[in-house]
């Protein structure tokens, strides 16, 4: 697709527009709101006046005027606050959507001075939508867009091509825009997964800046909890910060909520914010210079390879959680990553003894069979991947029973080799190949980690047992 100058400036000023106005939403505003549970109205549809705003903990809060309580006083205590699902308002600057319910409370004033006030608190907001026009709190499709993230996809988003005169000097500039041509697609179940190239134009006062990222859409054909497409849309944006080992975070997103169908702006997508999938408690990363992804999308296995990692985290959540989520709620103590990797060990291989069988999963140490699986990349990583194994779990074991008693740096160092042990496992159970794991351990960004890991090997006093001792080392 060829577009001019203006067309760029058009469309992406169409695109940003949303996202500016929703900015300014969020910056404060007062306004009248209306509550909602499963998209009904309660209290009889009446409207109370309100202020919007984001808190500390990035949730976007709206505090309500409740007005004056008219039952008996007796029977007050007694009743139970309607749960609220959503809410609807117009404020001075733009109407606003709230979903995704993260908290609610009331405080009732039974005379005096003071008011009565609701505090209701969402993870999601979006401006723009024709509230007369909404069916349900329920939503079709959701879009998230990951700048720097489209090299690890394999994708590019545009060309760049300088027209010159006859004397060689720069004439104009041609941006031709292939994002259609270039996507995947999977079918989840009752959903749709897409990714594709996205680009975007911001025109600040003096200059024209046009930006490219990853697009992320989960769409699906009966509308549903926005929670539940968040959820799907979170396992790919883990996968990303994996191979990028900082948190990837969303910079503009969209949604399609659920109009009627007779509405004039059905299947229209409109600025959307949330927040687990564009805040985090660790740093974001960026994809330039030496920051490239540890591992591409190519080396997981295309689609097939993603939706495996989809498949995977949905069903064992216990074995995913240490190698995801410290990147999206930042990092733990090394003490508690050691306990959460070395748990999710012992889960995963006595599900795989008992589903299958498997001959790796019956060795008498959990740290030993994860290495063993992940084969002869972990091996050469760590100089003996069965010494790794029984060092790591006598880390655990000391950790389990007494932290005071064991050396900060050898929890720390064991801490995150078992972390990596764990992701080169997941990775290499989605792939079906070991080449991913050798190109994920091999990064230089773990060196430091690597020597501290051989040099507890060839110091400990496990080399010199003999192989029955060894045999004996239980996981207790």
């Amino acid at each position: 697709m060829r577009l001019t100058y203006a067309d760029l400036i058009r469309e992406g000023g169409k695109m940003s527009g949303r996202q500016d106005r929703l900015r300014e939403v969020m910056s404060g505003a007062l306004g009248v709101y209306w509550c909602q549970n499963n998209g009904k109205d309660l209290w009889a549809g009446k409207h109370s006046a309100g202020y919007l705003r984001v808190t500390p903990q990035n949730l976007v809060q709206v505090e309500i005027l409740l007005g004056e309580y008219d039952g008996a006083y007796e029977s007050f205590f007694e009743q139970k606050p309607p749960l609220v699902t959503s809410i609807v308002g117009r404020t001075q600057k733009e109407a606003v959507y709230l979903l995704d319910q993260a908290g609610q409370r009331s405080r009732w004033t039974l005379g005096g001075p003071g008011l009565s006030v609701g505090v209701y608190r969402f993870k999601c907001a979006t401006v723009g939508v024709p509230l007369d026009d909404l069916k349900s709190d329920r939503v079709r499709e959701i879009s998230v867009q990951y700048p720097d993230m489209l090299p690890w996809a394999g994708m590019k988003a545009l060309e760049r091509k300088w027209i010159t005169d006859s004397q060689g000097r720069n004439k104009r500039v041609e941006y031709v825009l292939d994002a259609k041509e270039q996507r995947v697609d999977l079918k989840l179940g009752g959903y749709n997964l897409t990714l594709q190239p996205h680009w975007r134009v911001e025109r600040p006062e003096s200059d024209v800046i046009l930006s490219t990222g990853l697009d992320v859409k989960c769409e699906t054909i009966r509308a549903k909890p926005i929670g539940d497409l968040i959820k799907i849309v979170l396992r790919v944006q883990d996968l990303l910060s994996i191979a990028r080992q900082g948190a990837v975070i969303g910079r503009e997103g969209g949604v399609r909520v659920d109009l009627k169908k007779d509405s004039k702006e059905f299947g229209e997508n409109y600025a959307m914010w949330h927040r687990d999938l564009m805040t985090s408690n660790s740093p974001a990363v960026k994809g330039e210079g030496d920051n490239r992804p540890f591992f591409t999308l190519e080396d997981l296995g295309g689609a097939k390879g993603l939706s495996r990692w989809i498949k995977l985290y949905g069903e064992h959540p216990r074995l995913m959680s240490p190698i995801a989520e410290r990147w999206r709620y930042g990092q733990r103590s090394a003490a508690a990553e050691l306990l959460e990797c070395a748990i999710a060990m012992e889960y995963f291989v006595k599900y795989e003894k008992k589903a299958s069988g498997a001959a790796w999963a019956t060795s008498a140490n959990f740290a030993v069979s994860i290495a063993k699986r992940v084969g002869k990349p972990f091996g050469e990583w760590s100089s003996d991947a069965e010494e790794w194994g029984l060092l790591f779990w006598q880390t655990y074991n000391a950790v389990k029973h007494d932290l005071r008693e064991h050396d900060p740096r050898k929890v720390a160092v064991m801490a995150a080799s078992g972390r990596l042990a764990l992701t080169s496992f997941a990775l290499v159970r989605v792939a079906g190949k070991g080449a991913i794991a050798a190109r994920f351990l091999n990064n230089n960004n773990f060196h430091d980690l690597r020597e501290a890991v051989r040099e507890y090997i060839d110091s400990s006093d496990l080399k010199v047992r003999s192989v029955r001792q060894r045999r004996r080392l239980k996981n207790n």
